[in-house]
């Protein structure tokens, strides 16, 4: 019996039927050709997704106004004919598995990339002399460019139904031109196309009619919109409940997401919701919508979790569940929760990886691949096919020091592969120092990451499991592996400061094994990621903590690859009493009752403090590291005991270690 009966049962949107309720939103990592060509790599991405049971896939997002709607380099474009060879594959992987191809139609507006439309202009409803995040000028668009964009419209999805896409969604949120327009904080026009909410919403009417004209009243359309702009003067959630009811007959679907790209807070409610907002965050707004219409809804969000997303549909929240990062870090997740294995769907951590570090403006330099933290293969399908396609090759025997996250990656992916594997752990648990990433309150995503991990391996009958065994050279010489994979990790730094040794000083190993009373005023020693999380959590259950930070600024170790993460992480602290960050402090002396310290001039400074706690960092085990390279065999040393990272590192390198044995 199908455990989620709502979820998997079929849907008519427009001419077509979906084999369940479930939608990959578009998910665009700029990974086309400077063109703006679909390239053979991304197919795999999208092959797979179909392959995993999704009903309705979409692309994008893609451009559809040359002149003036260009937004970002390497995103796809619907009127270059040299697109459609990868568009008809990309349709033709799609359905191969019975998924629905669709595609995203944007306009970005005043938001586009003056340097890349050929007009050199931004154009929007209303003048403006600057935008958050863009420097540039935004002109007012005339009646005869507003009518071209229409027809662009038009133009771009016979493009794309030609390709054989077979849907099109447009895309109405997060601040570009069809929003703009709503917006009476941008649209100040008193023309047909400004003041009332008819007339705001005269665009988005006329693409859509426009679209059944060219395409064919049968040919469905998809229509996102942000529940509100969260923008004080913006269009509120009333806004777009009129609009949707002004496009019924018109549109198909209403796809619910929420926020702005036009202000930083309103942004957070846009893409890659953080681990600080709950999941499902826009389910309200969606039902409050699906109840104003007679349009099927989708809802997005944070989504991902099996019984959430059964329990959207059962409630009557939502028609559609549009999963774009869970999907990511499981493609196979219909399929898992189909076939009875929800315990086998690989958890999305919600870090926010796989945006960051392609974040265009705000990501100086984004690197245009498919990456996420928590699934290696993604971005990597063609690799792992074709290790998949190598079994012909004699099966390996692959020893394992380390039950980390590295050393559990690299033992699943090897036994996936076919090879013999061995994986020892020197304790009596698999998982490392994750152990104690886990423990803020806010990192429940990570802790059922932990679990799900640790499950894989533990049930996993192709690995030969040896807890509470440090495995030696000579262990290593009885076994006489092909490839001895070294993950042994990494320890805590304790600073050999004054004091460190005293009964109320604490590791961060301490708080995870022991969870001592730690009184009610607290330091914090270490600005780095684990410190700040950690203090970020004390000061949230009611502890008054200072943390304390020998740099210029905390969290220094986290690149533009954490940029969404580092940003959401800071506002928390900001916004958080009871925490104060103190830099350029070096700690002198740690006494029974304080903490003494010296700022960058010089003046010492002290803090109270009932508990201290040291957070700073890890270093790699290299002499066990050192012991094991004397073994004799061929090895690779992997995660925390090569350099102290990350949990995508550990997991990439796990993967990446045993790919080609």
């Amino acid at each position: 019996m199908n455990s989620y009966p709502h979820l998997f049962s079929p849907i008519k949107v427009g001419g077509l039927t979906l084999k369940n309720r479930i939608e990959a939103p578009p998910t665009s990592f700029m990974d086309a050709s400077p063109e703006g060509m679909m390239q053979d790599k991304t197919l795999d991405f999208y092959r797979m997704r179909a392959r995993g049971g999704t009903a309705l896939i979409t692309l994008g997002e893609a451009y559809v106004d040359p002149e003036r709607g260009l937004a970002h380099p390497c995103d796809l474009r619907l009127f270059e004919p040299l697109n459609m060879p990868g568009l008809v594959k990309a349709a033709e992987a799609i359905k191969q598995y019975g998924a629905v191809p669709s595609i995203e139609l944007l306009h970005p507006g005043q938001r586009s990339d003056v340097t890349m439309n050929r007009s050199g202009k931004a154009y929007g409803p209303s003048p403006v002399d600057k935008i958050f995040a863009y420097d540039h000028p935004v002109y007012e668009m005339t009646e005869e460019m507003i009518l071209d964009i229409i027809r662009l419209y038009g133009e771009a999805a016979v493009f794309a139904q030609d390709c054989g896409i077979e849907m099109v969604m447009i895309y109405a949120a997060h601040g570009n031109l069809i929003p703009q327009f709503l917006s009476p904080l941008v649209n100040h026009r008193t023309d047909a196309w400004g003041g009332s909410i008819e007339n705001r919403c005269r665009l988005p009417l006329m693409i859509a009619q426009e679209i059944k004209r060219r395409c064919g009243k049968q040919f469905p359309i998809e229509f996102r919109v942000s529940a509100a702009e969260h923008i004080p003067g913006g269009y509120t959630i009333e806004d777009t409940i009129s609009m949707c009811r002004i496009l019924e007959g018109n549109v198909d679907l209403i796809n619910v997401s929420n926020g702005s790209f036009g202000s930083r807070e309103a942004a957070k409610l846009t893409i890659g919701s953080s681990i600080f907002m709950p999941r499902g965050h826009n389910i309200e707004e969606a039902r409050q919508i699906k109840q104003a219409i007679n349009i099927p809804v989708s809802v997005v969000g944070g989504l991902g979790e099996p019984e959430l997303l059964e329990e959207i549909i059962a409630s009557g929240s939502a028609d559609m569940v549009s999963v774009a990062r869970g999907l990511i870090a499981e493609p196979f997740l219909p399929e898992k929760m189909a076939s009875g294995h929800p315990e086998d769907v690989r958890p999305c951590i919600r870090c926010n990886y796989c945006f960051s570090h392609n974040y265009i403006p705000l990501t100086p330099y984004p690197k245009r691949l498919p990456r996420c933290a928590v699934n290696p293969v993604f971005g990597r399908e063609d690799q792992f096919r074709q290790a998949q396609c190598s079994t012909h090759l004699p099966r390996r025997r692959v020893v394992i020091a380390g039950g980390g996250p590295a050393g559990m990656q690299a033992a699943l992916t090897a036994a996936e592969l076919g090879h013999h594997v061995t994986l020892y752990e020197k304790s009596n648990r698999l998982g490392g120092l994750l152990h104690i990433a886990i423990r803020p309150s806010f990192k429940t995503d990570l802790q059922n990451f932990l679990q799900y991990l640790i499950g894989q391996v533990e049930h996993d009958r192709r690995i030969d499991l040896k807890l509470n065994h440090a495995l030696t050279p000579q262990d290593v010489q009885e076994l006489n592996p092909d490839l001895l994979v070294i993950a042994v990790g990494s320890q805590l730094v304790v600073p050999p400061i004054p004091g460190c040794k005293l009964p109320h000083v604490h590791t961060l190993t301490d708080l995870s094994e022991q969870n001592p009373d730690l009184g009610r005023q607290i330091v914090v020693i270490g600005g780095g990621l684990s410190g700040c999380e950690e203090a970020l959590d004390l000061a949230q259950h009611g502890k008054q903590v200072a943390l304390l930070e020998a740099d210029t600024q905390v969290l220094l170790s986290l690149g533009h690859d954490d940029y969404l993460h580092k940003k959401d992480l800071v506002d928390e602290m900001e916004h958080t009493q009871g925490l104060t960050v103190h830099c350029g402090c070096s700690v002198s002396e740690i006494t029974d009752n304080c903490v003494i310290c010296r700022n960058t001039d010089g003046t010492p400074q002290q803090y109270k403090a009932d508990s201290v706690i040291i957070a700073c960092g890890t270093r790699p085990l290299d002499h066990v590291v050192n012991e094991l390279r004397t073994a004799g065999s061929k090895y690779i040393v992997i995660g925390d005991c090569y350099q102290a990272r990350n949990l995508r590192s550990a997991l990439q390198e796990g993967f990446l270690s045993v790919l080609d044995i």
